[in-house]
């Protein structure tokens, strides 16, 4: 059980940390709503 907890949140962190730098070398509002979305969508499944 631990296992499989720390494999979601090692998955969560990785997907935090792309969006961060997704964040940092993009300034366009409408890409990074777009990830932000394709995020949650990813997230709810």
């Amino acid at each position: 059980m631990t296992v499989l907890i720390s494999r979601v949140r090692l998955r969560l962190w990785r997907a935090f940390l792309g969006r961060a730098l997704y964040n940092a070398l993009t300034r366009n509002d409408t890409a990074r709503e777009n990830l932000d979305r394709a995020i949650c969508e990813t997230l709810q499944r």
